[in-house]
């Protein structure tokens, strides 16, 4: 694949992400989070999670976030727990993990 290609897909990349961004907002100003489909904060969130775990393990080494007050405390314990939970993994473990080295 060329340089150009790689722009190029970029460039696709960065404008559908603006085109989601705007359809999220607008959806949850319109219909509220009650209505917005389990199933697409699913995939959203899996797909942000497969993305940021293979740069890391790559060797990258960025924020998980735009800025730090792009999520509080409440916000990062909740999904971490669930994350957590849905894998099986207990605190315990993920504290081992961090001592042994990660990607």
């Amino acid at each position: 694949m060329s340089v150009a290609d790689v722009a190029m897909r970029t460039e696709v990349l960065g404008a559908a992400l603006e085109s989601l961004t705007e359809a999220v907002d607008g959806k949850l100003a319109v219909d509220g989070i009650e209505n917005f489909p389990d199933e697409t904060i699913q995939r959203l969130l899996a797909l942000g999670v497969k993305l940021y775990a293979a740069r890391r393990a790559v060797g990258a080494e960025f924020a998980p976030v735009p800025a730090a007050d792009s999520v509080n405390g409440t916000e990062v314990a909740v999904v971490t727990t669930a994350l957590l939970e849905t894998v099986n993994l207990d605190l315990f473990e993920l504290s081992l993990w961090r001592q042994w080295g990660r990607p």
